[in-house]
């Protein structure tokens, strides 16, 4: 299942020109009778093009229907394969040849511009882009530039949705109150150093004594508890949560530790630099997108998108 990070967009004030807008009116006053057409504009049909970096990076339109587009852009690369010969002979050692192969990894982004809504989900894959700022930010430029082209004073802005909310204690209300199961906690080393007092922590707990066995010489370590025991971490007298963040926070600057928890509703929060919030897309909503049994199901992925609003809602109230 697909994991995506969502940003809220609006455009920025201005008096646009061009046959969408009325130039008499400023655009503020008039952004929720035009976005709809404006996107209308821009992506077109099932199957179109849309520019993304003069080119660089292919961007097809894969869905365009309600109020809602999926588009998938690609991040064109070689990679090299490695080939083993093939020897019959035995105690010769076999030659391996480098091959450069064009490799496609791919985001997909999804607005959603019916009416009231402003969400853009974009999904999570570290072999095309680890960070989906980055693809955001393409994309954001991408439409700015459009924008420009045609002599419309006009820009998208987009806010990614991050949690500000104390991670330990809604981490406690959400398995607590709300019946929620963790189904996945991840912890992720990127860099830096353990201080003495931490690493003395880190000796005595029994979630991250495990780290105590790892190389922190590695540029990037992690590790996985699946399905672990929701009540256990979120009783109390437990401190296993507090530590995993006095950890994360002892860098507080840098990207070089990191907590995310994944529940069985489909929400993932993160702790760390970015604190973003994701929403987990199930299979057969992903599948029916393209056609498996039906065409476009608007109201799948509508329903999904509802469903990641309320979480939203819910982590923002």
């Amino acid at each position: 299942m697909q994991k995506y990070s969502f940003y809220t967009y609006d455009f920025e004030p201005g008096y646009p020109q061009g046959d969408l807008y009325d130039g008499n009116q400023p655009f503020g006053e008039q952004s929720e009778k035009h976005r709809r057409g404006l996107f209308e504009f821009l992506f077109g049909k099932s199957g179109a093009l849309f520019d993304i970096k003069n080119g660089d990076y292919p961007c097809t339109v894969m869905a365009h229907s309600d109020g809602i587009v999926m588009l998938r852009v690609e991040r064109p690369r070689n990679v090299p394969l490695y080939i083993k010969e093939q020897l019959q002979q035995k105690g010769v050692i076999p030659r391996i040849d480098k091959q450069m192969r064009e490799s496609n990894p791919f985001n997909y982004i999804i607005i959603d511009f019916r009416e009231g809504r402003n969400l853009v989900a974009i999904s999570i894959d570290g072999d095309a882009w680890r960070d989906t700022n980055t693809v955001a930010n393409l994309f954001r430029e991408s439409v700015n530039r459009k924008f420009d082209a045609l002599n419309w004073d006009i820009h998208l802005a987009l806010h990614p949705l991050m949690f500000n909310r104390d991670f330990v204690e809604y981490s406690r209300y959400l398995i607590k109150k709300k019946q929620r199961r963790v189904t996945k906690m991840t912890f992720y080393f990127t860099g830096g150093r353990i201080n003495p007092e931490m690493e003395a922590i880190i000796k005595k707990d029994g979630y991250l004594s495990g780290l105590r066995n790892r190389s922190f010489n590695s540029r990037h370590t992690e590790i996985s508890y699946i399905d672990p025991d929701s009540r256990a971490i979120a009783r109390k007298n437990s401190s296993t949560l507090e530590h995993f963040v006095m950890l994360v926070m002892s860098e507080p600057d840098s990207d070089a530790f990191r907590l995310r928890i994944s529940y069985d509703d489909g929400t993932t929060l993160n702790c760390g630099k970015q604190n973003k919030f994701e929403y987990e897309m199930p299979e057969d909503v992903f599948d029916s997108i393209f056609g498996f049994g039906s065409m476009f199901p608007e109201l799948n992925i509508g329903a999904w998108l509802d469903r990641a609003r309320e979480a939203v809602e819910e982590v923002w109230q």
